[in-house]
């Protein structure tokens, strides 16, 4: 393949990779998990679909990615484009105080990744894109009454993300990965509160809390294989403090104030991950992970509610056949648990679990990559505040590459 060659089709994977991301960017993540209100709302795993299918134990696992442990990106050997798209179907149950339950079953999707990493030779290797880190939103709406006994509705909306847009370099030594990255990190949010009469004498409210961050974190990530049976991996994140604005609105009938703080800050938690990846025989892949959030380190310049550290264990296995034409179709199976990073109304701790599976299959002759999950868990339980079941499908198609050799010159005859 020529130079001119790999140029034109370096500089297509990067135009696929541009308009998917604003594609992404201007579609906002939204959530419907009641837990996902709190704090800094619910991780939404910014994964492959393959890892995500091995329950996102990826620490150790020879997969490039932008996500999770930046030594992976060394294991690219060609050009490689991927984005994924997830739907969600949550169910939720919630206790009342008076003991009585409210159901409620919702729909909602987004993009949690887009990716493009590229060899530069020599076993280096770069990666940018866009990951949705964490998401919140959702609407709670009440019946309340005043002192005089006038019913109204109480009614609160969030929504926003945490966005990271990385630039990650690998380097591949063969007996050892390495790799570092940069995350620019971006934390949207807005918040309404509204108390809403339908009778005269009695005035509405509408206030709005926007914020806006931005800050620089860096994860460092290591790899050593042993012989050909597996590898450990071991990464963490040390993200700054994200800084930027907050803009109150309140809106009535009689009046409309505005206030604009700035200076605004918080600090995202410190996270730690260790791995193991294990390939015993042939066609076979097991994994093991687990990750430490400290969020009870993580301060704010703004009063927050009591946050504890999180800790995530996931094992994945992965099944490899291959069929006589060649086709490899491979299976794979992982459990995720993990503890969420706030208390509950109640002061108890949430726990989420979930059952994971897909499979993948290769097209266009090598040059594209197509992998699928299903995901099944739930999250609280009868003694928490909401008990939740969901069920998460997802999709992520990888373009790759084409690598090809000159075809050798004809031997010239003897005369």
């Amino acid at each position: 393949m020529t130079l001119g060659t790999s140029l034109r089709r370096a500089r297509l994977l990067v135009s696929l990779g541009v308009v998917a991301l604003l594609a992404a960017a201007t579609s906002p993540a939204s959530a419907e998990s009641r837990y996902s209100l709190r704090g800094f709302g619910e991780p939404t795993f910014p994964w492959r679909a393959d890892l995500r299918a091995l329950a996102g134990a990826g620490s150790a696992a020879s997969i490039p990615s932008i996500a999770g442990n930046p030594a992976a990106v060394g294991f690219l050997e060609r050009g490689l484009f991927t984005g994924t798209y997830q739907t969600e179907w949550v169910s939720t149950k919630e206790t009342l105080d008076d003991g009585a339950t409210r159901d409620r079953a919702e729909y909602n999707s987004l993009i949690p990744n887009l990716s493009l990493q590229w060899p530069l030779g020599r076993g280096l290797a770069i990666g940018v894109g866009f990951l949705v880190e964490r998401r919140r939103g959702g609407i709670i709406e009440t019946d309340a009454m005043t002192p005089d006994s006038v019913a109204y509705r109480q009614r609160y909306e969030a929504s926003g993300n945490l966005l990271t847009i990385p630039l990650v370099v690998g380097l591949d030594l063969e007996h050892a990965q390495f790799g570092v990255a940069a995350d620019v990190t971006l934390l949207n949010s807005k918040e309404r509160w509204r108390n809403i009469f339908d009778v005269s004498g009695y005035v509405s409210s509408n206030d709005l809390d926007r914020e806006n961050e931005i800050g620089l974190g860096t994860r460092l990530g290591l790899r050593v294989p042993y012989r050909n049976v597996g590898a450990i991996g071991a990464w963490t994140s040390l993200p700054a403090k994200i800084r930027g604005e907050r803009h109150l609105q309140n809106d009535d009938i009689t009046a409309t104030a505005d206030e604009l703080r700035a200076g605004i800050w918080a600090e995202l938690p410190t996270r730690y991950g260790l791995g193991l990846e294990l390939t015993p025989v042939a066609a076979w892949r097991v994994l093991g992970d687990w990750t430490h959030e400290a969020w009870s380190d993580a301060k704010s310049g703004e009063v927050t509610d009591e946050r504890i550290d999180v800790d995530r264990v996931s094992a994945g296995v992965e099944w490899t056949a291959t069929r006589a034409s060649g086709l490899t179709i491979p299976v794979r199976l992982g459990f995720r648990t993990e503890n969420l990073h706030f208390l509950d109304a109640r002061q108890e701790e949430v726990r989420e679990t979930a059952l994971t599976a897909g499979t993948g299959f290769g097209f266009a002759g090598g040059r594209g990559q197509f992998d699928w999950l299903l995901e099944y868990g739930w999250r609280g339980d009868a003694s928490t505040e909401y008990e939740e079941k969901f069920v998460r499908f997802g999709v992520s198609v990888s373009g790759y590459e084409e690598w090809s050799r000159r075809t050798a010159p004809e031997a010239e005859e003897d005369w």
